[in-house]
């Protein structure tokens, strides 16, 4: 299993996460391993053999909850 942070910027409330974690139960290999509603941060655990990151993204948008990458900071 890889892991995957992903920010969400519509899920704002418990409410909506459950919903990102209806929608997530419902793809074969891919486990919601936490959602917060106030950083609007996910972390998702799938296995590439039976799911896809773009699959993934792509499902979640069409519930309602499209996802972008959280922004990335180089290390020296």
């Amino acid at each position: 299993m890889r892991t995957q942070i992903w920010l969400v910027p519509t899920m704002t409330s418990e409410a909506d996460v459950l919903a990102v974690r209806r929608a997530v139960d419902h793809m074969n290999g891919v486990d919601l391993l936490a959602a917060d509603p106030a950083s609007r941060l996910i972390t998702v655990a799938y296995d590439p053999t039976r799911a896809s990151l773009g699959e993934i993204a792509g499902y979640l948008a069409t519930s309602g909850y499209p996802v972008d990458l959280p922004p990335t900071y180089p290390t020296p």
